[in-house]
Order: C-alpha cells, then sequence, then structure tokens
C-alpha cells in the first residue's frame, strides 16, 4: 500500500522512521513539501522508499492511504484545496477534530480513521489509540507500536488526553534531577540517574502488565520507607487530584474542539 501524508512534522518523522527501522518495507512512502526539512531529511536517509511530492495534492494523487497531519489551526483551510478518492484511506493525526468533522472536509472518501501515535513511534514502541477500529490500519501502526482500537468517541477522547501527560513527566524528571544537582551531582550524572531509574520503571510496568498501578506502587513501597513518604507527602500535597483535575481540562478541550 502506498502511503502518503499531508504535513511532515515530528510525528510524520516517528511514523517513518518507525516504518523503515528494520528495512524499507514500504515501497512508496510519499511526503508533503510542507516540513521541508523533515521531508528532506527522511529522502535522505531512505532512497528509493521516501519521496516528496510537488505539492499536497500530488501526495494525494499517488498513495492509497492518506495520514492527514497538519497543525489544527490549518487543516480546514489545508484540506479544503485537495481533491480526494472514494478509494482513499484517510487517517487523521489532528488533535481535536472529530470523525463528524473530518468526514466532509474528505469527501468522497468513505474510509475516515483518526490515530493518536506518539513520538516513540520512532523506536517502535508508540502506543497508538485507533478509532474506528481498522484491520488495515491497526497492522501498520503495529509495527511502530501497539495499538487500542476503540468505536466510542468519547473513549478516544479520553486517550487522546491521557497522551497530553508527556511533557508534565519529563517535567517532573526535571524537577528530580535539578534537585540533584542542588546537592552537587553533576548535571549529567543527575540527568543519567532519573532517566535510568524511569526506564527501569517503565520496564517493570510492561514485564507486570497484569499489575495496575496501584499495586505497582504497592509492590515499589516498604512500610516506613523513603517511598512510602515521598508517595504520602505528594498525595497530601493535592499533586495527584491536580492531576486528575488537569486530564479533566483536557478532557474538555478535546470534546469541545479546541
Amino acid at each position: 500500500m502506498r502511503l502518503g501524508f499531508v504535513g511532515a512534522g515530528a510525528i510524520t518523522e516517528a511514523i517513518v522512521t518507525g516504518l523503515l527501522r528494520e528495512g524499507a518495507r514500504e515501497t512508496d512512502i510519499l511526503l508533503s513539501p510542507r516540513g521541508a526539512d523533515v521531508a528532506g531529511r527522511l529522502a535522505n536517509r531512505h532512497p528509493g522508499a521516501v519521496r516528496i511530492a510537488a505539492d499536497n495534492q500530488a501526495v494525494l494523487d499517488g498513495c492509497d492511504m492518506v495520514f492527514v497531519a497538519v497543525r489544527p489551526q490549518i487543516v480546514r483551510e489545508v484540506l479544503a484545496a485537495l481533491r480526494f478518492k472514494d478509494t482513499h484511506v484517510v487517517v487523521s493525526l489532528v488533535a481535536m477534530l472529530s470523525l463528524d468533522e473530518l468526514a466532509p472536509l474528505v469527501a468522497p472518501a468513505a474510509r475516515v480513521l483518526r490515530a493518536i501515535p506518539l513520538p516513540a513511534a520512532a523506536e517502535g514502541r508508540s502506543p497508538t489509540a485507533l478509532m474506528p477500529p481498522d484491520p488495515t490500519v491497526a497492522a501498520l501502526f503495529g509495527r511502530v507500536g501497539t495499538v487500542t482500537e476503540v468505536s466510542d468517541p468519547a473513549a478516544f477522547d479520553a486517550l487522546a488526553a491521557a497522551s497530553g501527560i508527556m511533557a508534565a513527566h519529563f517535567s517532573m524528571a526535571a524537577a528530580v534531577a535539578g534537585w540533584l544537582t542542588e546537592q552537587g551531582l553533576p548535571q549529567d550524572a543527575a540527568r543519567d540517574y532519573v532517566g535510568r531509574i524511569l526506564s527501569g520503571l517503565a520496564r517493570t510496568a510492561e514485564a507486570s502488565p497484569a499489575t495496575d498501578f496501584a499495586g505497582l506502587a504497592r509492590e515499589h513501597t516498604t512500610p516506613g520507607g523513603l517511598n512510602e513518604q515521598l508517595e504520602r507527602q505528594l498525595g497530601d500535597s493535592g499533586a495527584f487530584e491536580a492531576m486528575r483535575a488537569g486530564l479533566d481540562g483536557l478532557h474538555r478541550r478535546i470534546r469541545e474542539g479546541g
């Protein structure tokens, strides 16, 4: 299947890199000239597998599956200028654009989906939300990680909100690493130490799918120990409730479309 990307930003780069990380399994990936740096980098890295189209319409004319990966602020303007075919499979990666809003913009294409791939697709580790379920598209995203398929728009919106924790996660790590440097540890060593703790925890979670996160927290808590003290202090300060409130805010914004 020939793949086309309208928009060539960070997520496009992550998906294409992930798809081709073990060799060029796709014979023809067409990239929009929008995002020239990313498109040029991918074309140079994967000659013969990745080409830069003359314009967005040329992407559509040369592909079977179209990934829409432009900013929400300009997506309607971009799509309005394009002519889709009824045979196109259209996968929108645009946040806060519902299927009901997307469908008339890409008519007569009838096979229209939404997906939320994450930057970890580049390493084949993205948890991608997909709506509605589709075996072909799910198999494609399965090559860059795992896929959670849902039919309910409310569930998809909730998954979209949960994907908003990435910057907060790294900011928490930055706070810990910064505290270590204040105690005299070199910055590089602090960053490496905190990164390895988080990496180890992620691997533990992946290796224990039958244990929920509350159970993992208990397993990492010794009564009277350091982990118990910090978790209790964060809980007493309202940090975990603030996370829930923040997710509620993201969910409202997504459902309201802006």
